[in-house]
């Protein structure tokens, strides 16, 4: 699950992550991290901050985002649309 990845990213880091915590991920693309495409998806995920950071490389993946947020809620809307 991304959430737990990012939260033992946090917890290495030396962050504070207690049971409860709401934890925040932005699944990043393939190019932009150095996550081989064999990893699983949620190694891509980082926190907002990390994605934000003034010197980071990382980038959002607009494709994950259309494909697996996006377009499935759209498709179960417009299926009984005939």
């Amino acid at each position: 699950m991304p959430s737990v990845i990012v939260a033992l990213r946090a917890l290495a880091a030396g962050r504070s992550v207690r049971v409860n915590d709401v934890i925040s991920y932005i699944m990043t693309s393939l190019a932009s991290s150095s996550i081989s495409t064999s990893e699983p998806v949620a190694k891509r995920a980082f926190a907002p901050q990390e994605v934000c950071g003034a010197n980071s490389t990382l980038m959002p993946d607009i494709d994950w985002y259309l494909y697996k947020q996006i377009f499935p809620p759209i498709e179960r809307l417009c299926a009984p649309i005939p």
